[in-house]
């Protein structure tokens, strides 16, 4: 079974958490920017406008304050108008401009001028107090939004979804064709024929992969047809000289040596069938249809029985009332299945095959099974294990081969434990619903 995430969720997750961060931080340094500009342009023009307000006599400047809306108001008081100390984090910096402004002006007393942004809300007022000629002082309540960027940081975030959006469907395109390679791959892997790849879609690397791969997978196939070929050739060569062997065999006065001669020669031909029937079964072509496994396994148990062994098919609860179907090669299936069941026979005395409610099928035996260390050589083509497995029982080696070539071309696994109650095989097959 894969594990991880897909190519395109890896790219599409580093991409999507860098954008992130990237536009964040561009955010809030525009924003910074963009907003203590505005507030420094804002607090200039409030105090060049005031100075023109301290230069009228008092008649004309309650005339014009009288005719100013809430955005710009004066007043005169006896004292100024007090900024607290923490009313808008950057006021420093807004008075380094306003103090260069002052300067280069030559405004007097300008180093007894108050003023500061103040936050009321989600508005800000800049609040200035400047001596008048009449030793009162001016005080200006200037009303902005020199505060708020969220126009600008939500224009940001919108180019940054459009590029985001383009990125990840150029990198999607990019990636759509990595699951077919992994797909191809895999069933050349099981040893199934796939379709060949497109070779005429995606970038040009992706398109000269494609060419290799249904030229790689071409040869392939061909390798295999050759090796099934040679062997039936010379599987049809010897069933020709052990028919004539048999013949011969007829004319032997000695019984105990025709006997032996016999069932030499029934081994010869039992070992031809299996290896003919494994080099076939890498290249199957039986076609796919839906399995219900309890009615297969059940098949299977009942064939073993009938030849004189002893077995039995055991269906968890859950399993009986609801069925486990899968899709796959029926003959195949059935071979595979009857050859770990006849193995646990042969070696075990007896079988039990427990059909599980997720569809796992295990097959237990008593005897002592395969040591943990020869478990990985035991799935070798024409390994047959000295202590358990010997010309006398009529084994050749090919059983497990073959039923791990087919489990493993239907996507499942099979797996071998070993305790004190005896050896047990698992068989998971993928369901049909997976």
């Amino acid at each position: 079974m894969s594990s991880g995430r897909p190519l395109f969720a890896n790219l599409a997750w580093g991409i999507v958490v860098g954008m992130l961060v990237i536009h964040a931080a561009s955010t809030a340094y525009y924003g910074h920017e963009r907003m203590l500009a505005r507030a420094q342009t804002f607090a200039v023009g409030a105090v060049d406008r005031g100075l023109v307000y301290r230069d009228l006599d008092a008649r004309t400047g309650e005339i014009i304050a009288s005719l100013g809306g809430d955005e710009f108001r004066t007043s005169l008081a006896s004292e100024p108008r007090p900024i607290p100390e923490r009313a808008w984090p950057h006021n420093e910096e807004v008075r380094v401009v306003v103090e260069a402004m002052l300067a280069a002006r030559n405004v007097a007393d300008r180093e007894r001028f108050v003023y500061g942004f103040v936050q009321d809300g989600r508005a800000g007022h800049f609040l200035l107090s400047m001596p008048a000629a009449d030793g009162r002082w001016l005080v200006i309540d200037a009303k902005t939004d020199t505060m708020r960027f969220g126009f600008g940081a939500l224009w940001i975030t919108i180019l940054t979804g459009v590029i985001l959006a383009i990125v990840l469907a150029s990198t999607r395109k990019l990636t759509r064709y990595l699951p077919q390679f992994v797909e191809a791959a895999e069933s050349i892997g099981r040893g199934a024929v796939s379709k060949a790849l497109p070779e005429n879609r995606g970038p040009r690397e992706v398109r000269r992969a494609s060419r290799a791969f249904n030229g790689m997978q071409q040869r392939v196939h061909a390798l295999i047809n050759e090796r099934t070929q040679m062997l039936a050739a010379v599987s049809h060569d010897l069933r020709t000289i052990a028919a004539r062997l048999h013949l011969r065999l007829e004319g032997l006065n000695d019984e105990s040596e025709r006997n032996k001669a016999e069932r030499d020669l029934e081994a010869m031909s039992r070992i031809l069938d299996e290896s003919l029937t494994f080099a076939r079964d890498e290249s199957s072509e039986e076609a796919r249809t839906l399995l219900d496994l309890r009615s297969l396994l059940q098949t299977v148990v009942d064939d073993v029985v009938d030849t004189g062994g002893d077995a039995q098919l055991i269906v968890e609860t859950s399993a009986g009332t609801q069925g486990f179907r899968m899709h796959g090669q029926a003959m195949a299936i059935r071979r595979a299945i009857h050859n770990l069941v006849d193995n646990a026979v042969r070696y075990g005395g007896k079988a039990s095959v427990t059909l599980k409610a997720d569809g796992v099928v295990e097959i237990h035996d008593p005897g002592p099974g395969i040591a943990p260390e020869d478990m990985e050589q035991a799935m070798q083509p024409f390994v047959r294990l000295e202590h358990s497995r010997n010309r006398d029982t009529g084994g050749t080696g090919l059983g497990l081969a073959i039923a791990g070539n087919v489990v493993r071309r239907h996507r499942g696994t099979l797996t071998f434990s070993r305790s004190s109650a005896g050896f047990r095989v698992s068989v998971s097959l993928p369901s049909a619903t997976a």
